[in-house]
């Protein structure tokens, strides 16, 4: 398939799968104040570096996270990498939060190769916790291996959330 095909469908479903889930939730009970996410929305920015084997290239991001429930979310990731081979990355992502400040996610995507001129499958796999700074603001780290073309390559560093 297409990788700009594959980003299209992760992105529809990203925006379409939390509104069949809101319009379920309107006949449901309401879920307790302790399991309930205070926010459903979390939009974060991420700086950081991306490892492959030439060295480390400096990285920013954007995620989106709606959640689901207390334990589960949809969202959608996009990586820039300034320098190496990488040069962009966008996922489409299933986060489950097995404690409320933590955050694991697997994000199945596409990244765009600027040194070969094409996009190849990715699979990233990922880790955060946040720090809550301010009510509605968050600050952590964010670890992630993505993997590609037989080869694995690590990125870290922090990201600052806001949720609404």
């Amino acid at each position: 398939m297409n990788p700009f095909r594959t980003a299209a469908l992760l992105g529809t479903l990203a925006v379409t799968v939390p509104a069949v889930g809101a319009a379920q939730e309107e006949g449901a009970a309401p879920e307790s104040s302790e399991s309930a996410p205070r926010f459903r929305n979390k939009l974060s920015g991420f700086v950081g570096g991306t490892v492959e084997h030439e060295g480390t290239a400096f990285t920013l991001g954007l995620d989106y996270e709606r959640r689901l429930g207390p334990l589960f979310g949809v969202g959608v990731i996009i990586d820039k990498a300034f320098g190496g081979e990488r040069a962009f990355i966008a996922a489409g992502a299933l986060y489950w939060h097995p404690l409320p400040p933590m955050r694991l996610d697997i994000a199945p995507g596409f990244e765009r190769i600027e040194a070969e001129d094409e996009s190849a499958f990715v699979l990233r796999l990922g880790a955060d916790y946040d720090f809550e700074i301010k009510e509605r603001w968050s600050l952590g780290p964010n670890v992630n291996l993505d993997l590609a073309n037989g080869r694995a390559v690590f990125v870290f560093g922090a990201e600052l959330g806001f949720s609404f």
